[in-house]
């Protein structure tokens, strides 16, 4: 057993030779959550005038984080394995490491844009769902918007047998692809002969982008045994040895209905039953590990001044053993031209938790008017930025 004296040296050891001194904010950390709904459709499914603008949002997500005095980033839904390549490339100079469901265990990204890829779905038994989708009025073929709870629903309730051999052939991968990407794009990323066209999947979407070292890293789904029409988890490292382990998340939507097969959707007969057991599942895997931090997009929030609760008590289930620093404003809103139909309302509903000795400074929203064209915001959610200030070395 180290003695206390001991236990302080290292930790001054570590301060004056880790990340924090060499940033020059001792003891301080600044990191960005942003989900960036980089899917291959229209973001706004209750708008046809806009149509679907990925790339020029995702560049200028890069173009944004070239310019970030962040130091740690966490993007939510940046699914194909092109666009994280392409991420990764660009803003390597500010953000030399990076990890993702795609990276090698030596921290290497595979290449992505030049690597021809198998398609991710059977193409005969994809048309075959596609063919009867379209028999049976769920869907036209033309519709530039990803498939919303309605197609779903129509397809299982009148294709089951062609889903079923669907995802028994392709598993998440493709379903991974199918719910992405607009049905016009299904045979030319999601089907065909091998190709540098066809998406490699980031199935959690999760890409966490460094200015320093990440070491231990793993990508952990929530549920690995299952297969998720909409697989979620998170990406866990520590940065550059300082004790600081940090989590990359998205949890599922908060909704009161459930799109996933059995035995999934039978164990949990709503979206919000399962982002309850997903946000248990953090607690459980994060309440011992200090100091830590959890970034990311939570799909739940409080009710604050001008903004609606969603999901507050799984909110409480993270708020019971984590601290956070609330933002002041929504950062998925009904003002973002984005956002419409049924369940769109102003929540929070990106955080950032802190367990241990740490302290969340000066959260604030960010990402809001940074513009594409037609004036439209780079995402459908708003980014948060904050400032983690570690009060004391763990001498765990």
């Amino acid at each position: 057993m180290m003695y206390k004296k001991q236990i302080v040296q290292v930790c001054l050891v570590i301060l004056l030779f880790g990340h924090f001194v060499e940033s020059g904010n001792v003891g301080k950390l600044k990191v960005l959550t942003f989900n960036a709904g980089l899917l291959d459709a229209s973001l706004a499914e209750d708008n046809p005038n806009i149509t679907n603008n990925r790339e020029e949002r995702r560049d200028a997500l890069i173009d944004y984080l070239k310019k970030s005095d962040a130091e740690l980033v966490c993007l939510q839904e940046v699914p194909f394995g092109q666009d994280v390549e392409k991420i990764v490339k660009e803003v390597s100079k500010k953000f030399p490491y990076s990890f993702s469901q795609l990276h090698q265990s030596n921290g290497a990204l595979p290449p992505q844009s030049t690597t021809k890829w198998d398609p991710s779905c059977n193409p005969g038994i994809l048309n075959a769902v596609f063919t009867c989708a379209l028999n049976n009025g769920c869907a036209t073929g033309s519709e530039t918007v990803r498939p919303g709870a309605e197609i779903f629903q129509c397809i299982v309730s009148n294709c089951l047998a062609e889903i079923s051999a669907l995802v028994a052939t392709s598993g998440e991968p493709c379903l991974s692809c199918i719910t992405t990407n607009s049905p016009q794009n299904y045979f030319t990323r999601c089907a065909g002969a091998p190709s540098t066209d066809l998406w490699n999947m980031n199935k959690m979407g999760l890409l966490l982008l460094s200015k320093k070292a990440l070491s231990e890293t793993h990508d952990v789904e929530f549920f690995p045994n299952y297969t998720n029409i909409f697989p979620q988890g998170y990406l866990r490292a520590k940065v550059n040895g300082n004790n600081l382990t940090v989590a990359c998340v998205h949890a599922i939507q908060y909704l009161p209905y459930t799109l996933e097969f059995p035995p999934l959707g039978t164990d949990y007969p709503s979206y919000a039953a399962q982002n309850a057991h997903e946000l248990q599942e953090l607690v459980n895997s994060f309440k011992d590990v200090k100091p830590s931090a959890l970034l990311g997009d939570f799909n739940v929030g409080p009710a604050a001044l001008s903004v609606n609760e969603l999901g507050q008590d799984n909110y409480e289930i993270l708020t019971s053993h984590f601290t956070t620093k609330l933002v002041k404003d929504s950062t998925f809103s009904t003002s973002n031209p984005y956002n419409g139909g049924e369940f769109a309302q102003n929540v929070i509903i990106d955080h950032v938790f802190v367990n241990g000795d740490v302290d969340v400074l000066n959260a604030k929203v960010v990402l809001k008017r940074n513009k594409v064209s037609q004036g439209l915001p780079v995402s459908d959610h708003y980014g948060v930025k904050a400032m983690l200030k570690i009060k004391k070395c763990n001498g765990k």
